[in-house]
């Protein structure tokens, strides 16, 4: 019998595969953050952030300097131990979440400087979808998939919804950290 080594069982991931409009993108998280939350009807629940750094050069420039754009995927999910197949509902705007909610937000440069530093958040809020997560007894390691429908605030309607297909998690309840 073999024992899985300390890197099989650490192993993290928060992938997705997101339906632009304009083409499909292969979503994989190398940094993460999960915390507890208080929604805006004062419901506890857990906030899950992925982040997808973009870079601009290979291999990466140090700092900011090296993102070209980040792309979050944010999932607010219940305090529960478990769910299945719960329903996403229309989200809001950070601070003001809602439980069983989620968000997609791009972080890109529009401002012009010197630098080309990354400075504007284009949010997309969540329209609906479906979540299932369980966290082992200890709350120190969730896993779980879901779905989201995303609208383009700016732009509204069927043509520029995105959606965020096949998600898929298992991550260690260790605050933001890198994955």
């Amino acid at each position: 019998m073999s024992t899985p080594s300390t890197s099989q069982i650490l192993n993290e991931e928060f992938t997705a595969t997101i339906k632009f409009p304009a083409g499909n993108f292969a979503f994989k998280a190398n940094k993460i953050n999960i915390k507890e939350s208080i929604d805006a009807s004062g419901s506890k629940c857990w906030e899950l952030q992925a982040f997808h750094d973009i870079f601009k050069d290979s291999p990466p420039k140090a700092g900011l300097a090296g993102i070209k754009e980040v792309i979050a995927i944010h999932l607010y999910i219940g305090e529960e131990l478990k769910g299945t197949n719960e329903a996403l509902v229309s989200a809001r705007l950070p601070p003001n979440v809602i439980k069983h909610s989620g968000n997609l937000f791009k972080i890109v440069d529009r401002n012009p400087d010197k630098d080309n530093l990354i400075d504007t958040t284009d949010n997309y809020l969540g329209i609906e979808g479906w979540t299932s997560y369980e966290w082992d007894q200890q709350r120190t390691r969730i896993k779980g998939t879901f779905n989201l429908l995303v609208m383009d605030h700016d732009n509204p309607g069927p043509t520029t919804d995105i959606r965020i297909m096949n998600g898929n998690f298992n991550l260690l309840n260790r605050g933001q950290h890198s994955i």
